[in-house]
């Protein structure tokens, strides 16, 4: 089984791929969601917050 993500002009669905069969597609208004993910280098901080709307991650750029 995969999963997939698609945007469209009416929003974001994200799509369900199993052997032989077809894509099943499911809105995120629906319950299911996307989290937006980020890689940062090995030698970026993270130098306060909590990961949250009202304290978010503050990222140290003087490296």
């Amino acid at each position: 089984m995969f999963h997939l993500i698609f945007y469209k002009d009416n929003g974001l669905e994200i799509g369900t791929l199993n052997y032989g069969e077809r894509i099943m597609f499911n809105s995120v208004d629906y319950g299911r969601y996307v989290k937006p993910v980020i890689n940062l280098k090995t030698d970026v901080k993270i130098s306060g917050g909590i990961g949250t709307v009202n304290n978010p991650y503050v990222v140290d750029t003087n490296n």
